[in-house]
């Protein structure tokens, strides 16, 4: 009966618990963990400074009525989601560029290629710069895990090729799927090679 009435009559409170349950961290100990009540009217201003609370890395951001933690990951997150829809609609416009091949999927077969190809270049050249933080790992989530991570396309591959076994044409199937591991493998090695020539002079780890 009191929930009822809670859910009847105090709805703004209601809303307040559920949100302190769903974004709010209740640590194991330590004070820079602890939840804070969000309060009514206060609008959230980001400050500086993380709390490692049990494992997960949490930003700080205070209202009027105290603060609330949000997780540090959410920018890297967006970052992969710009270059991700930026490497999805690349991949996209070479599909209508080149249109209907007939039996092979030509423009995902290209699009699989280029990006192992892209991909290895890319990674070499990161790891040969340094360390995995700051501008270079900003680097790697927008370009690696963002744009190539969406432009490169495994599920559609799977697709095509289920596609060519059920219409009989097994020997088209299997050779595109064979193909596609081939000479994507030795796209990317080619891109390794690549990133090493970018990069020259600089042992794996930034020691230079």
């Amino acid at each position: 009966m009191q929930v009822r009435y809670q859910l009847r009559h105090r709805p703004v409170e209601v809303g307040q618990m559920l949100t302190r349950q769903l974004f709010y961290f209740t640590p194991r100990a330590g004070d820079e963990c602890k939840s804070a009540h969000l309060g009514r009217a206060g609008a959230l201003r980001p400050t500086a400074g993380t709390a490692d609370c049990g494992g997960v890395e949490w930003s700080r951001a205070q209202s009027r009525g105290g603060g609330m933690r949000v997780p540090a990951v959410l920018p890297d997150l967006g970052i992969v989601a710009v270059g991700g829809a930026a490497g999805s609609l690349a991949r996209a416009l070479i599909a209508l560029a080149v249109g209907d091949t007939g039996d092979v999927p030509l423009a995902t077969f290209g699009t699989n290629v280029l990006g192992a190809f892209l991909l290895g270049a890319l990674v070499e050249s990161l790891t040969r710069l340094g360390s995995d933080d700051g501008r270079w790992r900003t680097v790697r989530l927008l370009l690696g895990t963002g744009v190539l991570g969406g432009f490169t396309t495994y599920s559609l591959l799977a697709v095509d090729a289920a596609q060519l076994l059920l219409e009989g044409r097994v020997w088209i199937a299997l050779g595109y799927g064979a193909a596609t591991l081939v000479l994507g493998g030795a796209a990317s090695w080619l891109g390794v090679l690549s990133g090493r020539a970018l990069v020259p002079g600089a042992d794996r780890g930034g020691a230079r």
